[in-house]
Parts: structure tokens; sequence; C-alpha cells
């Protein structure tokens, strides 16, 4: 599997497909290296970009994230439910 990145402007993440701006990493969006240098290694880019590794501390924060995330998808298949 590639490498993905994140792309940061002052701060704040790009969102997928370039949609916006989040200061949440959990809702960056996941670039290539290709796209990542294409955005920001120009003269006029105030972006950098670093690997989605760097974003997380360990493995246990992303399964908390994983669980957390589950535990909200069970909660709109009972809205489903629920309608």
């Amino acid at each position: 599997m590639k490498q993905l990145f994140v792309i940061i402007k002052d701060g704040a993440y790009w969102r997928p497909n370039s949609r916006g701006y989040t200061y949440n990493r959990h809702e960056a969006g996941l670039y290539t290296e290709e796209e990542a240098k294409e955005t920001c290694d120009h003269p006029c880019s105030s972006c950098r970009y670093k690997p989605v590794s760097e974003l997380f501390e360990s493995e246990d924060e992303i399964n908390e994230i994983i669980a957390h995330l589950e535990r909200i998808k069970e909660q709109m298949r009972l809205a489903e439910v629920v309608q």
C-alpha cells in the first residue's frame, strides 16, 4: 500500500477531495504523495504535507477511533429501524 498524506494550511487540514478545511485531523482528506507535492511544492503555496502515520500517537488511539465510529454506525442503523 502506498503511503498517504494530509495537506495542512494555516493549521487546518484539507478535507477529502479538496473540499474545504477542518481542524479535526480525523476529518482530513487523504492524498497520495504526488497529489500532496503538486499542491504544496511551488513558490506560491502556504501548504505543507505530512504522512498520515504522523497524525496518531499509537495503534491504540486508532483503535479507539474505530470503536467510536462503529458506535456511531450502530446508532445510525438503530435510527433507520425506528423511522
